[in-house]
């Protein structure tokens, strides 16, 4: 509900602003509300925390992708893209073992501060080393409507095809 629909306005702004401050700032706030995941008190303020995560990282991918294709030409783009898609599920295993884990060893609410807090330093990180590459000529200074691009998208069988199995897989998952 807050992840998908944030993406959106999230890439619109990265595609005209700095996508390092963009990723620095949604790696930050997804990280600190992780880690408020902790402090919650009430079924309400965990769920803010948690919207709060979803919003944060909604805010990755769209200037990662964008970074990504301004670093690598396009016969080694589609490499690049994979091996940075290979972090949902590297990541998703580990963290259910350190999450699991963790809430043994110290409970559920530290291990959400000490999942958290590392994301800071590394969203510092991004600030202080990720340097903003030259965009792309052809798509320089672009502004694109989102329901244009999804039209066009759309009439694309393989398209319809990938969305199709990407829902089926979000389902199992």
């Amino acid at each position: 509900l807050f992840y998908a629909p944030c993406g959106i306005p999230i890439a619109s702004l990265a595609d005209r602003t700095s996508r390092k401050w963009i990723l620095s700032g949604s790696i930050a706030f997804w990280s600190i509300m992780t880690a408020l995941c902790g402090l919650a008190r009430n079924f309400p303020m965990l769920l803010a925390a948690r919207i709060g995560t979803a919003i944060g990282e909604a805010g990755g991918s769209p200037p990662s992708h964008s970074l990504i294709s301004d670093y690598f030409s396009l016969k080694k783009r589609g490499t690049a893209l994979s091996l940075y898609a290979l972090g949902v599920p590297l990541g998703g295993m580990l963290g259910l073992y350190l999450g699991g884990h963790g809430n043994d060893w110290w409970g559920w609410r530290t291990t959400f501060i000490v999942a958290g807090l590392p994301g800071v330093a590394v969203a510092l990180l991004v600030a202080l080393t990720v340097k903003e590459p030259k965009r792309e000529k052809q798509n320089a200074g672009k502004i694109y409507n989102p329901l244009s691009a999804l039209s066009l998208v759309a009439k694309r069988p393989a398209f319809l095809h990938m969305c199709l199995a990407a829902a089926m897989h979000a389902l199992v998952w």
